[in-house]
């Protein structure tokens, strides 16, 4: 795990600046929508890196470790996603439709990952790291970051 996390972390981050533009410039630079301030006090952190990937998410990361994962598609990238497995011949289990949102809302048993809509955009949220390990602590934490996504889509 450590060296995939080394390389992570060179990759270029989405920077907070304290100007106004910094937050402008994350929210512009999908899926890296939640500034790296607000993700620290979200996580509990002293100091967060954003680092999008190329597979468009953005990896959130401290000390080294990734933490949170990120990303906002279309809902036609969404359905392609689960779509090219089940054209595989893998049988994905079922959405879980979750409560607290406007909109709809599911947690993807696979990942167990958050998944929000938000128009015809999704944001998927999932735990990368250990913490929490509790699953419905886990949940609540991806809602809390869902929900500062979705302030910026």
């Amino acid at each position: 795990m450590i060296i995939p996390v080394l390389a992570l972390l060179a990759l270029p981050s989405c920077r907070d600046s304290d100007s106004d533009s910094g937050e402008e410039a994350a929210s512009a630079q999908l899926p890296c929508v939640v500034p790296e301030r607000e993700m620290a006090e979200i996580l509990d952190r002293d100091d967060v890196v954003a680092v999008p990937q190329d597979d468009g998410r953005c990896i959130y990361a401290s000390d080294g470790q990734a933490l949170v994962s990120v990303s906002v598609r279309t809902r036609k990238q969404f359905d392609a996603e689960r779509d090219r497995f089940e054209d595989s011949g893998v049988k994905l289990p079922e959405l879980v439709t979750v409560e607290g949102f406007e909109n709809e809302a599911n947690v993807d048993p696979r990942y167990n990952s958050l998944n929000v809509a938000a128009g015809e955009r999704i944001v998927s949220v999932e735990i990368v790291g250990t913490e929490p390990s509790d699953p419905e602590e886990q949940l609540e934490l991806e809602k809390d970051v869902a929900r500062a996504a979705l302030e910026r889509v």
